[in-house]
């Protein structure tokens, strides 16, 4: 099997300007994730995702967690996303979650996730 993914980390004003032209989509967000290949009988992932380096330093400072910690929350949350997984309803939404923290688990990040969607504000308009 193999996995190729391109990661681009953009301030936030770039991340918006992206998620309007691919996407069509008017509102920031913290991550973008495009598919670019998928062959289940190859074992082949590609994709790419876009980071908000902006973003990711806001929201671990309310967070109390480094940007890094952050930035990976977004690789992993993107990437699920390009292997299936979206958070369009709250019982999907609660499987990303689920998904997200078993991930950052395994690579040893303590993530501190806030009560309410409300204390995550990049993630609330999306």
């Amino acid at each position: 099997s193999s996995v190729a993914k391109i990661i681009h980390k953009f301030p936030k004003r770039e991340v918006l300007m992206h998620n309007s032209r691919w996407l069509q989509h008017d509102y920031e967000t913290d991550v973008l994730s495009f598919l670019l290949e998928y062959d289940d009988n190859r074992g082949l992932l590609s994709g790419q995702l876009i980071v908000s380096t902006d973003t990711a330093e806001s929201v671990a400072t309310e967070l109390g967690m480094t940007m890094e910690q952050e930035l990976l929350l977004y690789i992993i949350h993107g990437t699920l996303h390009l292997v299936g997984l979206d958070d369009k309803t709250d019982t999907a939404a609660s499987e990303m979650r689920a998904a997200e923290q078993e991930y950052l688990q395994r690579l040893g990040v303590d993530y501190h996730w806030p009560t309410s969607e409300s204390e995550y504000p990049e993630r609330a308009a999306e």
